[in-house]
């Protein structure tokens, strides 16, 4: 009955959008320059920006107008579109739809009545979207929005994932096959920086830390850090730099890279960079907050540290600085040959943005 009811909903969608669209224009009030934006948020397109209060009159005369399509369980009313509006779906290619709750941001209203029109219309949307086969749904609640999470849960949803403090759920609808769904962030990017002195390779630029496991094992190491968000390797490993020591260098390749998995925490990939210091005579400025001290330590100190040994991990790491420091110091200019390094490119391909591409010099 479902596919019978989902093959018709295909056939008359155009006019069935077109009457909840006059519908809403009748019934929603447009926000004007004069009415209170959101703090911090753009104002989407004038055409479906409205009142919550008037969203809850045209979402619940759309729903009793609606219902002529789409069989309910133990219901005989069926829906000929979602009932909710269409500034707030996106259809993505993989047949799946995401509902963008950040998008009902407005005055505020009674919780209580927007929370029973939400339940009522998620669980409306749910049959339909089950009827029209689709596959991954995406629902994006802002903190704003909290009280409306128990009524995903309740319809199946799953936490997926929070980024910017925007909760996403998501649920997989085929029963007959297992779930597609991409998993959410699962990977923590970490870089070291590794500077040999200027004029003496063999030496590299190490600190101690005041807090965390290395200051408890008093051990000397690189400057290391996390990536930020949209943040490139090379950008990250001059900031760490920076925010450590007060030096401003460029990253000339990376030597090595480590992946670790804990069961507790994220998986974690770890770049060992080499950077070059823009001002050979510059001088260090430790990190009130981090870094208890700083200097110039012997490569070979610094990998016989006695926290390394019985690490093949860490042994193997610091084999590759060693051998990075012996090629600079064979070098005239301190020039390292073999390192994996990175250019900033364009996607191209009609799609905005920039890429960070790793090569190694084959």
């Amino acid at each position: 009955m479902l596919l019978q009811v989902a093959t018709r909903i295909q056939s008359i969608r155009a006019f069935s959008r077109s009457t909840l669209l006059r519908q809403l224009g009748r019934t929603s009030t447009r926000r004007t320059h004069t009415s209170t934006a959101v703090p911090g948020r753009s104002r989407p397109h004038s055409s479906s920006w409205m009142t919550t209060a008037g969203l809850i009159m045209a979402l619940s005369s759309t729903a009793a107008a609606s219902q002529t399509l789409c069989q309910g369980d133990g219901d005989n009313s069926i829906l000929t579109v979602p009932p909710f509006d269409e500034s707030v779906l996106i259809y993505d290619h993989y047949n799946g739809v995401t509902l963008n709750l950040e998008k009902l941001l407005s005055e505020t209203t009674n919780e209580e009545e927007e929370s029973a029109l939400f339940a009522k219309n998620l669980e409306g949307a749910m049959k339909f979207w089950k009827a029209e086969q689709r596959k991954g749904i995406w629902v994006h609640i802002p903190t704003s929005k909290a009280h409306l999470v128990p009524h995903c849960v309740k319809e199946g949803f799953n936490f997926h994932f929070v980024k910017d403090k925007v909760l996403i759920l998501s649920q997989w609808l085929p029963q007959d096959r297992p779930s597609r769904l991409p998993l959410g962030p699962t990977h923590q990017v970490g870089i070291g920086a590794v500077v040999f002195h200027p004029k003496d390779p063999s030496k590299m630029l190490v600190v101690q830390e005041k807090t965390g496991p290395a200051a408890k094992w008093g051990l000397w190491k690189m400057p290391t850090g996390l990536l930020d968000p949209t943040e490139d390797i090379p950008e990250a490993a001059s900031r760490e730099l920076m925010e450590e020591t007060g030096l401003d260098a460029v990253m000339d390749g990376i030597l090595c890279f480590r992946q670790a998995h804990r069961p507790s925490s994220a998986s974690d990939l770890f770049f060992v960079c080499h950077l070059t210091l823009k001002d050979p005579e510059a001088k260090w400025k430790a990190c009130e907050d981090e870094i208890a001290d700083i200097q110039w330590m012997s490569v070979e100190d610094y990998c016989g540290q006695e926290r390394w040994k019985g690490s093949p991990t860490y042994e193997t790491l610091n084999d590759t600085i060693r051998k990075a420091s012996k090629k600079a110091q064979d070098s005239e200019d301190n020039n390292i040959e073999g390192m994996i390094d990175s250019e900033i490119l364009g996607v191209g391909l009609g799609f905005p943005g920039t890429n960070a591409v790793f090569k190694s010099h084959l």
